[in-house]
């Protein structure tokens, strides 16, 4: 089993949560390798993030 066929059969048996180490103790891999494997979303991009502090190209 992979880490998407483990959240998919999570997902259908209505849970949306679950550890790492419930992902490692179902895939039979170490707690590295399943935070490893684990996919994490994009960040989003913040008007902090930017040196002015409004979006695109920094002008006022």
């Amino acid at each position: 089993m992979n880490i998407a066929k483990f959240v998919e059969n999570l997902t259908v048996s209505g849970r949306y949560h679950f550890t790492t180490h419930e992902a490692a103790k179902a895939l039979d891999i170490s707690i590295v390798a399943a935070r490893t494997a684990i996919p994490t979303p994009p960040q989003e991009r913040s008007y902090r993030d930017t040196p002015s502090g409004v979006p695109c190209c920094g002008t006022a």
